[in-house]
């Protein structure tokens, strides 16, 4: 007898098939094709069952300033995660009390433990004074981040200085993610629109070269396994695969591959962000290389403001979008809409992240591993509303109507959200 059986379609990065799943304590014990016995079950018959969903790459804005809990903290953000399906998240470290110090991210993980709802994992800011301090840092995290322009929260690193943090940074073995845009086309293309006021304009403040330049800076640096956050660009994917062996790896949101610039028109600031949304080639082009299975991780890039702040002008309205808790509708839409192999999805936002984060007790459905199972309803359409999300934030995905939605979540073997509504 089991704590929990959940049976149906099994969906692991290598195979699909049908089975159940016995679950006892926090741990997967048994998976059998035929049927096992539990003090709870659940039938999933009618969906896909994946290893729990991770995301690599959240802001959920809190730290001990408390200074932008109205946009998000470990609660409501954690919350979110659930409702979307994802049970672990990682925090990235641009935050009022930016996460640069050893002090700065032990304040953020003892916050994190008090309030998050699930494992919350934490970057660390690389910057021009803290390059010395990085790997001290190192047993408290599981990897750093580096900016190569001014983005939220003002961690910009210019690239005389990446060389001499990443030789700190490599000897820790933990990863090493880059947002990538080019400081010097952003100011000179701010400066050259300064006149206008139409959300539009962000486009082309932050435009398609600023992405490539970054990059291709980047790459020729010749560090290997480097990792590419929120990539807009197929141009820019094929520069980081020629590199060292396709060594490096990157990062797509659902908002890259769902909106185009004609959207800014109807969504207004809601759909700002850092990079941009992209032509309709390029978004064409980018779900392309995600059927084919060459990109390597999904991530939402969660990033929340209030409505009042993505009501403001075009210049002072921040930019970020808030995604978690619509990651299972997205992963609906890539899987009905767009034929997508739920191998690869469940490759992409369960296995690959689980190795780029050395978790090895999770990402796979196998016996040994960590209770964490997301249970998809392909079935089920959803229309978004404000009153079934979760974030703090301003979402442009209200309105929108999805083929699927979230059914079951499962954390550790308990069951954190149920019919689409969060338990915890």
């Amino acid at each position: 007898m089991y704590d929990l059986v959940v049976s149906g379609k099994i969906v692991n990065p290598d195979k699909i098939f049908g089975g159940y799943i016995g679950i006892n304590g926090d741990a997967i014990e048994a998976i059998r094709k035929y049927k096992l016995r539990g003090r709870r079950t659940i039938d999933a018959s009618s969906c896909l069952i994946f290893p729990g969903l991770i995301d690599l790459h959240t802001h959920l804005r809190e730290d001990g300033s408390h200074k932008w809990d109205y946009k998000e903290d470990f609660t409501s953000g954690t919350r979110a995660a659930i409702h979307g399906g994802v049970t672990t998240v990682v925090d990235m470290p641009n935050t009022p009390e930016p996460t640069v110090t050893l002090d700065k991210i032990k304040e953020k993980k003892r916050l994190a433990r008090e309030k998050g709802k699930i494992e919350v994992l934490f970057y660390a800011g690389v910057t021009r004074d803290n390059i010395r301090q990085l790997k001290e840092m190192a047993d408290e995290i599981i990897g750093y981040k580096i900016f190569t322009c001014e983005s939220t929260g003002g961690l910009y690193l210019p690239y005389e200085f990446i060389k001499s943090a990443t030789k700190q940074i490599i000897p820790t073995g933990k990863p090493i993610s880059f947002h990538c845009e080019d400081q010097d086309i952003n100011e000179e293309m701010k400066a050259k629109f300064s006149s206008y006021s139409s959300p539009e304009i962000h486009c082309e403040v932050r435009p398609a070269l600023s992405e490539i330049r970054a990059v291709m800076k980047v790459v020729s640096l010749e560090i290997p396994n480097l990792n590419f956050c929120h990539v807009s660009l197929p141009k820019s994917m094929n520069i980081i695969k020629g590199y060292f062996n396709s060594s490096h790896t990157c990062e797509v949101t659902p908002h890259h591959l769902l909106f185009n610039r004609n959207y800014v028109k109807v969504k207004g600031n809601l759909i700002k962000s850092n990079p941009p949304v992209r032509d309709e080639e390029d978004r064409q082009a980018l779900l392309e290389t995600l059927k084919r299975g060459e990109i390597d991780f999904g991530a939402s890039d969660h990033a929340p403001h209030s409505e009042k702040e993505k009501r403001e002008d075009v210049w002072n309205a921040p930019s970020g979008i808030p995604s978690l808790d619509n990651t299972g509708n997205f992963i609906s839409w890539l899987i009905v809409k767009q034929y997508v192999d739920p191998r690869i999805i469940a490759r992409m936002y369960s296995f690959a992240p689980s190795r780029f984060l050395k978790l090895e007790d999770r990402g796979e459905i196998k016996v040994g591993n960590r209770a964490n199972i997301t249970i998809l309803n392909t079935h089920k359409p959803e229309k978004i509303t404000s009153d079934n999300l979760y974030t703090k934030g301003a979402s442009p995905y209200v309105g929108m109507e999805f083929p699927g939605r979230v059914e079951y979540v499962i954390y550790k073997g308990e069951v954190i959200a149920e019919n689409g509504e969060v338990l915890v």
